[in-house]
């Protein structure tokens, strides 16, 4: 089951994102005004499919490589302006499809044309070989020429198609086994998808995710596909009544079969109502952050199809030793919050559990982003922990909590910013005492003594108010922060985390939790 109520608010870290997605997102926002979720997610689905066809990413400690495919999912009613945003971030790759499909088109006109002169020319010789043979005749240098024709055949032209959107899923493979250098299944208005065939099997997008063999085995053999080393984003927005499609009868399929974990799911609030306009900037012309978001990925785009042509493997990105240690403490962050009683992610686990994965692939992707990169920086591994943080909060406000427990935060909420309004500090840095008869007759409604007992249980069980000396009268703040979070803001860097002894690394540069 879901949450279909969206957030009062976005609070999308759009700072954390690299200086060339940044200056596009904010340029598409003054264009459009649709909300920083919705804009981001189709920025960084675009350089996902830009970049996945050059380069994996090998995550510290962990064995294998992975690929740096994106998944993405926004749940957004129509008008919301996504194809707009979507028009900006993906012309270059609808651009560069135009151009191999031309180029294709006339490939294949050349192809047939020179393939009827070699098959002419080969006929001609074995009428000669036939008339030689009868005669008597030395036949070797024909057989020679011939052979040689035989072998020139020439190459049938590439078909490259980058994006797909209306497709089977038996379609679908046929294009990643033509074409498995880089591919994304894109669609504004993703029901038809969603309740058709294509997303009927979704533990195959599992496997495309996870850089796994597809196959899909039939009766006729001849209509058995086998793909490997396909790489595949997707970014599908659909309205937020139709995730119960995807989500199966019970509610619960997308989850249980891991294809939700593994998805980037977004409910952004609504900017309509809000995006006026003042009719002064009437230019044509494309603002600088988008032409060079876009100038990026055309390249990007170029290298990858350079790189399938020549047959060569795709690079292997390795974190740099600070952004190891970097990741390996959000990783260890995640995990110690997974226990099944008391972890405050186990209600999210799949998705938790993938997040420092997610975290790995997305700042790859922003280091390709910057440049043809070799290794993960330490500043790229940080910003895509921040915003990987955000989608497991948005995961957690969509499927973690119930109708009660939502109601039970949402009036935490109130009662710890109306906490922090009331207790600046004073003296030596003594935080003020709220009493329970205080809090029950000037704090936020609901005031009734039950109310009041269990949102003082739930703030005191998530560690942002303590009892004073141990009685249930007396009450102070113990949180700086005065909003709920299922995640603590934490520094992963190393110099911050050994020091508080989060991990630490032996001789072998492996790392392990530190005991404490």
């Amino acid at each position: 089951m879901f949450n279909t109520s969206p957030p009062i608010t976005d609070n999308y870290p759009a700072q954390y994102l690299p200086p060339l997605i940044l200056d596009a997102v904010n340029d598409v926002r003054r264009l459009t005004q649709a909300s920083t979720p919705l804009i981001a997610a189709s920025a960084l689905c675009a350089m996902a499919t830009a970049c996945q066809g050059l380069a994996d990413v090998k995550r510290p400690g962990l064995p294998g490589v992975t690929p740096i495919s994106l998944y993405f999912l926004t749940l957004a009613d129509s008008g919301e302006r996504k194809t707009a945003a979507d028009g900006l971030f993906f012309e270059p790759i609808r651009r560069l499809e135009k151009t191999m499909r031309q180029q294709y088109a006339e490939g294949s006109a050349n192809f047939e044309l020179d393939e009827k002169i070699r098959l002419a020319k080969v006929r001609g010789l074995e009428r000669r070989l036939e008339k030689e043979s009868k005669a008597g005749r030395d036949t070797t240098a024909t057989e020679g020429e011939l052979g040689q024709l035989m072998r020139a055949a020439p190459l049938l032209p590439a078909r490259m198609r980058f994006m797909v959107s209306d497709i089977t899923q038996a379609a679908l493979y046929s294009e990643l086994s033509l074409n498995p250098c880089t591919a994304v299944l894109h669609s504004n208005e993703a029901a038809d998808l969603i309740k058709g065939r294509t997303m009927s099997n979704l533990p195959m997008f599992n496997r495309a995710w996870d850089g796994q063999t597809l196959d899909m085995d039939r009766k006729d053999q001849a209509d058995s596909q086998w793909v490997e080393g396909a790489r595949l984003s997707t970014g599908l927005a659909v309205q937020p009544h139709l995730l119960e499609f995807l989500c199966g009868k019970g509610g619960n399929y997308a989850r249980e079969v891991g294809y939700l974990a593994r998805t980037l799911v977004a409910f952004p609030k609504s900017t309509a109502g809000q995006r006026f306009v003042d009719g002064s900037d009437n230019s044509d012309s494309l603002p600088s952050g988008i032409l060079t978001f876009q100038s990026q990925v055309h390249q990007l785009l170029l290298k990858a199809v350079e790189r399938h042509h020549n047959g060569e493997a795709r690079r292997v990105l390795t974190f740099e030793p600070q952004a190891a240690h970097c990741w390996v403490a959000f990783f260890n962050h995640i995990e110690s919050r997974l226990d099944p009683q008391f972890g405050r992610l186990s209600p999210i686990k799949d998705f938790a559990a993938k997040a420092a994965e997610h975290a790995a692939r997305m700042a790859a992707i922003f280091e390709m982003a910057q440049g043809y990169a070799q290794t993960i920086s330490e500043d790229s591994v940080q910003r895509a922990i921040a915003i990987i943080e955000w989608y497991l909060r948005e995961f957690d406000h969509l499927f973690a909590k119930s109708t009660e427990e939502k109601s039970i935060e949402k009036h935490a909420e109130k009662i710890l910013v109306w906490m922090h309004s009331k207790s600046p500090l004073t003296g030596f840095g003594d935080r003020r005492t709220f009493t329970r008869r205080e809090i029950q007759q000037s704090g936020p409604r609901p005031r009734d003594p039950e109310s009041v007992s269990v949102v003082l249980q739930y703030l005191l069980t998530h560690g942002h108010i303590q009892s004073v000396f141990g009685s249930d009268k007396g009450f102070q703040l113990s949180n700086t922060n005065n909003t709920l979070s299922n995640l603590e803001s934490v520094n992963y860097s190393k110099e911050f985390t050994e020091n508080r002894g989060l991990l630490s690394s032996d001789t072998t540069g492996t790392f392990k939790r530190s005991v404490i």
